[in-house]
């Protein structure tokens, strides 16, 4: 077996469907299909019935999120690698996993890969691979050792190797969604693993699928917590405060600024979109410097 496709679905009935199509035209490579259902309450598990013959289905009796989902997936793939896909993404071509499997043999330093991501107009999303971690100039930790130049890829589209994830075990069972890509990621390399990104591949993603029925304000709200849970497993804790003390200063004055600006005009809505950011930038920061985040 090449490769293990994991797939952790939550309320995708609408693109689930799509995404598995694209996965079973792949060509060029043997692979399986392992589909981690989220205690989905949309149709999805409908949608799924007529694909029972390609898949592997996991039940969860609740939503575990990302990364637990996809370590349960992990758990059963007998792949040479595993191909971590979004139910709300497809790939574009029928080649795209033979050439990821192409890859990975060709850069053995390489333990995990992302690939190029594009919106539904074919435009890139802001997905290229990081060189640095999130308030890593801010910390006190040397990370000229680590090997290779990418610190993370998006997890929407990514590969890994069975040796990789044998090593590492995963992703880390605290972050629910948002974060657990980065933190893995960093794991790997501290484990003398490269990051890659093999831009030759594309797959198109919607994106924020699982997030659709949260306020803006909930959805940075996720997104923050996951950040500050990837600091507490990363970051000395003199490094999480002093990232906490400059971001809430900053967000505080960002929003002053917006503030300012809703008096005198109406506020666009992009500048309401920022303006639920800071929001949870100030809440998430003022929670750790009080000590109500337990990091």
């Amino acid at each position: 077996m090449d490769v293990s496709v994991i797939i952790v679905n939550y309320n995708a009935a609408k693109l689930i469907g799509a995404c598995l199509d694209s996965v079973l035209s792949q060509r060029g490579v043997s692979y399986e299909i392992i589909l981690v259902d989220n205690a989905s309450t949309d149709d999805s598990l409908a949608v799924l019935s007529p694909y029972q013959s390609h898949i592997c289905l996991i039940k969860s009796p609740k939503n575990i999120g990302f990364g637990r989902g996809n370590n349960l997936g992990l758990a059963e793939a007998k792949g040479e690698y595993c191909f971590f896909l979004n139910p709300d993404a497809i790939f574009t071509t029928p080649n795209n996993l033979a050439q990821m499997c192409f890859y990975m043999r060709e850069h053995p330093t390489v333990g995990l890969s992302g690939t190029r991501i594009v919106d539904t107009a074919d435009k890139d999303q802001h997905a290229l691979p990081r060189v640095r971690y999130p308030g890593q100039q801010y910390t006190s930790l040397n990370f000229s050792a680590l090997p290779g130049k990418i610190a993370w890829v998006v997890g929407a589209s990514m590969m890994v190797s069975q040796k990789a994830y044998q090593a590492t075990q995963g992703f880390h069972p605290d972050f629910f969604l948002y974060g657990e890509e980065t933190e893995w990621c960093f794991r790997l390399r501290q484990a003398g693993f490269e990051i890659g990104y093999n831009a030759e591949v594309t797959v198109q993603h919607i994106g924020g699928q699982s997030s659709t029925h949260l306020t803006a304000y909930a959805t940075w709200q996720r997104k923050q917590r996951g950040l500050y849970t990837f600091f507490r497993l990363s970051y000395p804790q003199a490094s999480i405060r002093k990232i906490a003390t400059i971001e809430y200063y900053r967000s505080c004055f960002r929003l002053g600024i917006l503030a300012v600006k809703g008096r005198l005009l109406r506020l666009s809505d992009t500048q309401k979109s920022k303006q639920a950011r800071y929001r949870a930038i100030k809440d998430n920061a003022h929670c750790f410097l009080t000590g109500n985040i337990k990091t």
